[in-house]
């Protein structure tokens, strides 16, 4: 595990022209934690267990930090065909991190577990998060990468920008400047409460209405998404 400054994605973050404010924040103040993994097909129970670690190690880390802050997970490999190949690796890995993580930790009981629910947020270490995949042959120019990547944003951190009153402010800052980057609204854009933030994980544009998250918890009951 090391800093942004070794991020294949922090001058494309800090270049001034990226649209996600809250990104400029974490990179810009160094609050990022980067881990690097070799592949991201690799589900073997020893590489599982080796990058759960890092995000636990992450996240202790920045424990009662009160600024904002990521976990950058970046892979060398696979090389990345199509968006429809990275959004099944994203959940492939969601599920095996969750397989082990679910071992020692309860889901985050703030949010669901059921993908299927507007309530839905992943869960490590019983800490909730959002997550953003990234790669080269995203859509989205936003969501373009060097490598395969996966940023875990603590859910923790939307609440508090909401407390303070601001979070409409910053979401259409962010959404205004996504416009003017990629040259049009990201379609799967929406508020944690509306719909299941599942939709949005790979960036690939689905029928909100048809598609089916393949992801399923532990000991826990799903509806179909």
């Amino acid at each position: 595990m090391h800093n942004v400054k070794h991020s294949s994605m922090a001058d494309r973050v800090l270049s001034g022209h990226y649209p996600c404010v809250m990104a400029h924040t974490v990179f810009s103040q160094n609050h990022v934690r980067v881990i690097s993994s070799p592949d991201m097909t690799d589900l073997r129970s020893e590489t599982v267990k080796h990058v759960l670690g890092q995000i636990y190690d992450a996240i202790e880390f920045f424990q009662g930090d009160k600024g904002y802050h990521s976990i950058l997970l970046e892979f060398d490999e696979p090389f990345i065909h199509c968006e429809h190949q990275f959004e099944t690796l994203l959940w492939n890995l969601l599920q095996a991190l969750h397989d082990e993580d679910s071992k020692s930790f309860a889901w985050n009981e703030k949010v669901e577990s059921d993908p299927g629910s507007v309530q839905f947020s992943f869960s490590l270490m019983g800490k909730a998060f959002y997550i953003i995949g990234m790669h080269p042959k995203s859509s989205r120019r936003a969501r373009q990468s060097p490598k395969p990547m996966l940023v875990l944003n603590p859910h923790e951190q939307f609440e508090k920008i909401r407390a303070t009153g601001n979070y409409e402010k910053v979401r259409d800052k962010i959404r205004r400047l996504d416009i003017a980057y990629s040259g049009t609204r990201n379609p799967m854009a929406d508020d944690f409460g509306n719909t299941s933030e599942a939709l949005q994980y790979s960036g690939r544009q689905v029928d909100k209405e048809s598609w089916r998250c393949p992801f399923r918890p532990r000991n826990q009951k799903t509806t179909m998404l």
